[in-house]
C-alpha cells in the first residue's frame, strides 16, 4: 500500500506529497577505524513511509567515489556495500532514493589508517658467519607488526634445499621465533 498524504486548498486543488526516504548507517559510527585498501561491509537501513523497501535504492560513496552503484535493499530494508576504502576517503554516505527521486542521506565519518606490512629481521645465523653442512643451526628472528598483535601473526622458515620448514611454535610475546 502506498501511503500519500494530501492537502487541500480552495485555491490550488488537491495535492499529493511525497515524503523523503530514510537511511541510517548501522554497520559503523562516526570516530571508527578502520585500515585502508581492506575490505570493508557496510550495512544501512533505508525506509520510506510513502513506498515499500523493494521499490527503494541505494548507493554509497566514500569521498566522491561511488563505491557501490544504485541497488534495491534486501527485504528487511537493509542496505550493504562490500569495498576497499583508500588513504583519505574518510566519509562514507549511503544515499537512498525512491521512484519519484526523492532521497535521504546518511554518512558517518571513519578514521582511515594505513597498514604498514609486518616486518621479520633474521637474528641467528649472522650472515658473515662460518657453518657446516653436518651441523645442526640455530635458526631465531624477531617478527612484529604495527597493527596486530604478535600472537595473531603466523610465519614460515623456508630453505632454498628444503622448501617451507615445518615449525608449529608461535611467536614469543616480544616476537621471538
Amino acid at each position: 500500500s502506498v501511503l500519500l498524504t494530501m492537502a487541500c486548498n480552495s485555491d490550488e486543488g488537491v495535492k499529493a506529497y511525497n515524503s523523503d526516504p530514510q537511511a541510517v548507517i548501522t554497520s559503523h559510527n562516526d570516530g571508527d577505524v578502520i585500515l585502508a585498501d581492506e575490505v570493508i561491509s557496510f550495512r544501512a537501513t533505508v525506509t520510506d513511509d510513502n513506498d515499500p523497501s523493494g521499490d527503494l535504492e541505494a548507493q554509497w560513496t566514500a569521498g566522491s567515489r561511488v563505491i557501490c552503484s544504485f541497488t534495491p535493499p534486501d527485504s528487511d530494508g537493509v542496505s550493504t556495500c562490500e569495498s576497499t576504502i583508500n588513504e583519505g576517503e574518510t566519509n562514507i554516505q549511503v544515499e537512498v532514493r525512491d521512484p519519484q527521486n526523492a532521497t535521504g542521506l546518511d554518512d558517518v565519518t571513519l578514521e582511515v589508517i594505513v597498514s604498514e606490512p609486518p616486518t621479520a629481521e633474521i637474528t641467528s645465523p649472522e650472515q658473515s658467519g662460518s657453518y657446516y653442512n653436518d651441523q645442526l643451526m640455530l635458526f631465531a628472528a624477531v617478527i612484529g607488526d604495527n597493527e596486530d598483535d604478535v600472537a595473531d601473526l603466523t610465519y614460515h622458515w623456508e630453505s632454498s634445499v628444503d622448501g617451507i620448514l615445518t615449525v608449529d611454535d608461535p611467536p614469543e610475546t616480544n616476537g621471538e621465533i
